[in-house]
């Protein structure tokens, strides 16, 4: 796999943060694009957005939860990315395994696989040293990276 071959959906919010926020974000990140996502104002939906200057038919980049922000996610990511194998929810900075929400069905297994092995162990907290071995053998034989064994 290279770079191309993963996008990235980065998921913020700045609830509990900022006074009055209520709203997530979601954002689809491969090597060389960033994409905003956003979703449509509606009639069924206009009431959730308190602010007069939304007009239904216009476009917000704002959510209601998380899940909305993936679902929205997982239908698009596909039409910015064509070429794309795999969608991880996570951030690109973040070279440890993440957890794999859409894509081919092999590599979705591969990439949760490890995903689920760094859960299991705790992470680096709970256990340095297998924590850095799945790290190293996520980064190696999904993400390419030449890692010294």
């Amino acid at each position: 796999m290279n770079n191309n071959d993963i996008v990235y959906l980065e998921i913020s919010s700045f609830e509990g943060i900022s006074i009055g926020a209520t709203h997530y974000y979601g954002k689809l990140i491969n090597n060389t694009e960033r994409i905003e996502l956003a979703k449509k104002i509606t009639k069924s939906n206009i009431d959730s957005f308190k602010c007069d200057y939304y007009n239904i038919g216009d476009y917000t980049e704002r959510f209601l939860n998380e899940e909305e922000v993936i679902k929205n996610a997982k239908k698009n990511w596909k039409k910015y990315f064509p070429n794309a194998i795999v969608l991880i929810k996570g951030f690109k900075s973040i070279l440890d395994p993440q957890e794999c929400i859409a894509g081919d069905n092999k590599w979705k297994k591969i990439i949760n696989s490890y995903f689920k092995l760094s859960e299991a162990c705790g992470g680096y907290e709970y256990n340095n040293e297998l924590m850095t071995k799945i790290s190293n053998e996520y980064m190696k034989n999904v993400l390419g990276f030449k890692i010294k064994d």
